[in-house]
Parts: structure tokens; sequence; C-alpha cells
């Protein structure tokens, strides 16, 4: 016998994103079910960057005070040349940051992330969790108040108004939404997307600072370039950790967020790396690799009832560290849409969703594809060579710093 449950959102993935994304439709008295197919939290990850237009999204969040212990607000972006290990440019961040978006420029891990957004969404009375819960089917009902079905593996089943796939870039629910527009379009694309390796690698580490080189910058976000590699590093847990990120040329493609790699794979990828770069990456144990994956842009994200969210929709490669945030952008928005047709009592008007998701999908695609074009091209400026690595350097030397920031406005600057 199937053992039934009603909500009015089932949303697919408790991540960053499908955290946000109940937490936000909370906010408008709507009810939320996560489906996690994990079986407990996540103690995965290393360090993530949340720029003030995601910071904002956490204040109005209610979690950014029970996070502060944990950021790190770097005060400058220091860029070095990865060869030779002289700087190029310093770029504010801190106060002139805060100052002209009226919001912090974080650095947190992710762990401390994720559990500030599960310990808000467990505490939240509209929204329910539910681990080890892994969605085997969906079906959308043709009667309309019957809404929309979602079956796991292990013989229970939820009910409700809408479905948002906030499941990653290996996501389920994007391939029920493809297949089901490809049968109501006749499209002769695949259904299914599959994920390509982009011959591009990061490996991870967080280190404690009484471990580091004293030459290393406290605090800043610091950044190495070179030739088909780079090293980024910044402050964590109030400084008493660095995050270390290199992403390099790789050949090896590897689905796992968190395969082990030992340091001398990543050392022998930088061997034309300044030493002080070198002796960093040294200084990290317990690296984890995974490889950088992408996927054309998508035909919709939305069928009828079901909707996707963050890199189940469009993964973002990380040179501009915007991933998560534009997950939580896409959160708000979402929130946004559905709260205009829920009544006084909390209940979507089904026959209204697929119209609110497809205002969400209106209203977050340009934006979206947007970063995703100007994260992977700063990811080859960042990995430049000869002639073109010497006029990025000349520009990022000479041009007034503050010049430079202001480039980010659209970004920075976002509102709902």
């Amino acid at each position: 016998m199937v053992e039934s449950h009603n909500c009015e959102v089932i949303v697919v993935g408790g991540g960053i994103g499908g955290l946000s994304a109940a937490l936000s439709l909370a906010r408008f008295g709507i009810t939320t079910h996560i489906l996690e197919r994990k079986k407990s939290r996540s103690e995965d990850g290393a360090g993530i960057q949340i720029g003030p237009n995601g910071t904002k999204i956490l204040r109005d969040l209610g979690i950014l005070e029970s996070l502060r212990p944990f950021a790190g607000a770097p005060s400058f972006l220091k860029a070095f040349d990865g060869r030779t290990g002289k700087i190029i440019a310093t770029l504010p961040l801190g106060q002139w940051i805060f100052k002209r978006y009226e919001s912090p420029y974080w650095v947190l891990h992710r762990l401390d992330l994720h559990r500030a957004l599960f310990e808000a969404a467990r505490d939240e009375p509209l929204v329910s969790i539910t681990m080890d819960a892994h969605v085997c089917d969906i079906k959308t009902q043709p009667q309309i108040e019957n809404g929309v079905r979602v079956s796991t593996q292990n013989g229970k089943a939820w009910h409700g108004g809408a479905v948002i796939g906030a499941d990653g870039i290996w996501s389920q629910v994007r391939n029920h939404v493809l297949a089901h527009q490809a049968h109501d379009t006749s499209a002769t694309a695949s259904p299914v997307v599959t994920p390509s390796f982009t011959s591009k690698s990061a490996a991870r580490t967080v280190i404690s600072v009484s471990k580091l080189p004293l030459s290393i910058p406290r605090d800043s976000v610091t950044l190495w370039m070179a030739p088909n590699a780079h090293l980024v590093a910044y402050p964590i847990r109030e400084g008493r950790d660095l995050a270390l990120v290199v992403v390099v040329t790789d050949r090896t493609a590897r689905k796992s967020w968190g395969s082990p790699i030992d340091e001398s794979w990543i050392l022998e990828r930088m061997a034309g790396f300044d030493q002080s770069a070198r002796l960093l990456v040294a200084s990290g144990e317990n690296w984890r690799v995974w490889g950088l994956h992408a996927f054309e842009r998508l035909p919709t994200w939305v069928h009828g009832c079901v909707g996707l969210l963050g890199d189940a929709a469009h993964p973002i490669l990380p040179f501009l560290a915007q991933g998560a945030v534009m997950a939580l952008e896409d959160a708000v928005v979402l929130a946004d849409c559905l709260k205009d047709i829920v009544s006084n009592d909390g209940k979507l008007n089904r026959s209204r969703v697929s119209t609110a998701l497809l205002s969400y999908q209106t209203r977050r695609r340009p934006r979206v594809f947007r970063v995703q074009d100007r994260s992977m091209r700063q990811g080859e400026i960042y990995h430049m060579r000869g002639l073109m690595a010497h006029s990025r350097d000349l520009v990022l030397r000479y041009s007034p710093a503050a010049r430079l920031m202001a480039r980010y406005d659209w970004l920075y600057g976002w509102e709902k």
C-alpha cells in the first residue's frame, strides 16, 4: 500500500537551492515538502563565495546573522601572476563593496551555509524534509484539483500543486520536463540531457591558517593566474581557515563531487607556478577533485506544474563564483511568482501554476544566461597565455581599481 502525503509545493533536492526555495515560499504562507536523496545532511564541501546579491537574500531569509560567526569578509581581491608570484592588481572588497551594494561580500565553508539553511528549514512550520527519498516517478494529473504526484522508491507518494526540481546538474526532474516537452511538441531532440565534461577539473581543500606560509595574505581573496590553471584562496570561519580551489585542464571526467586526489597530482599540473603558490598547495591535506560539467541551454525549464531551479536548469562554471548565488536568486523569484496565485489559506490556484512557473522562467533566463556567458569568459581570461595574458595584466595593473569593480554593478547590484 502506498503511503500518501499532501502539500502545496514538492521540492526535489535539499541543497542550497532547494532549501532556499522552501524558505522563500514559506514567507508567503506556502507549504513545502523537500525530498532529499541523501540519507543524512551532507558533510562534504569546501569554500564558497557569496557576493552582495547573495547575502541580501540570506538576510531576507533570516539567516545572515546566524552565519556571521562562520563568515569571512575579505578586504581585497589580490591578483598574482601565477608564474612569477608578482602582484598584478589589488581590488577593493570589504567596506567598499558593502557601501556600494549595502550588503557584504562573504566567503564561507559550504557546510556552514548548508547547515544554516537546513536548520532554518527544519524549524520552519511550513517546511517538511524527508531524507533518503529517491524520486522514481512524477505524474501530472489531467484533473486540475489533483495537481502532481511524486513517488519515491520506498513506496511513499506526495501530492501537490507544483514540483520544483532542485536536484543538481544530474537532475532526474529535468529528464521528466524534457521528455514531456518533447512529447507535447513532437520535438526530435533527445528528451534526456547528459552533462558534458568541459576538460577542466577543480580540486579543493580547507587549511588551518596556522599551517600557512607567512607570505600568504590572510585578509584577501587571492588569485594566481597561469595558462591552463589558476588558484584561488580565501579566508573562512572568521579567518581561522583558508579555502583553496585549483582549476586545471584535465582529461579525466569525474562525476563525483568529492573524489580524493593527492596533492602531487595538483602540483604536477602547476609545474610552471611560482614557489609561493606551490607551497600553498603543498600545505593542504585531504584534497578532493571534481570534473566541471555543463550542457547546452535547455529549450524550457518548465512543463506544466513542474519547474527547474539552479544547476538542474542552468549549471554555471565557477569562474565568477555565482553558481550558488544564482540558485538563491532563482528561489526568491520563483516564490515571488507563486505568491501571486496563492489564496489566503496558502493554497495554490492550480489552474495558474504553469503560468506562474513560465513567468519565473521568463524573468530568470536572460540574467542566468548572461552570468553563464561571463563565467565562461572569465575562465578564459584566467588561463590566457602570451600576448593576451600580457594585455590582461596591463589592464589590471593600470586601470583604477574602483572602475574595474564597477564593471560588476550589473551582477552584484541585482534586485528582484
